[in-house]
């Protein structure tokens, strides 16, 4: 949810809202979502945080209901590679908040937060998410 409403913040900016979570020049949601490095493609990357979480819900439901075939017999592997996007993903975006855009979001953190989170959880559970 955090990553869809990241997105409403990003459209609700670009139309010339003063947004809200802007404590000072470095923890500034609009430094950061006003940057170049906010869209892919003109895409918000709320969109694409929100299709990461998405994703890992139906991968760690994929054992109890066979969504694709390969994921439910490899479902250990799934998460640790899905979470290993998430997590690749985060360290750019934090790199790229700290180093071009000099300024970090506290949404955004949030969201990294949770992936790393996410990820812990599932790595320090492992073993329970590979079949024998």
């Amino acid at each position: 949810m955090l990553s869809l409403y990241l997105v409403y913040y990003h459209y609700e900016l670009r139309r010339g809202d003063i947004g809200w979570c802007n404590i000072n020049n470095f923890v500034n949601c609009n430094n950061v979502l006003l940057s170049p490095y906010a869209e892919i493609g003109g895409i918000p990357l709320g969109v694409f945080g929100a299709a990461w979480f998405g994703l890992m819900v139906l991968i760690l439901l994929s054992d109890r209901i066979t969504i694709i075939k390969f994921v439910a017999e490899n479902h250990g592997l799934a998460l640790a590679l899905w979470s290993a996007t998430g997590i690749s993903f985060t360290v750019f975006l934090i790199s790229a908040e700290l180093f071009f855009v000099h300024a970090i979001c506290i949404l955004c953190t949030a969201v990294h937060v949770l992936v790393i989170f996410l990820t812990s959880l599932i790595l320090l559970n492992y073993k329970k998410f590979v079949k024998a």
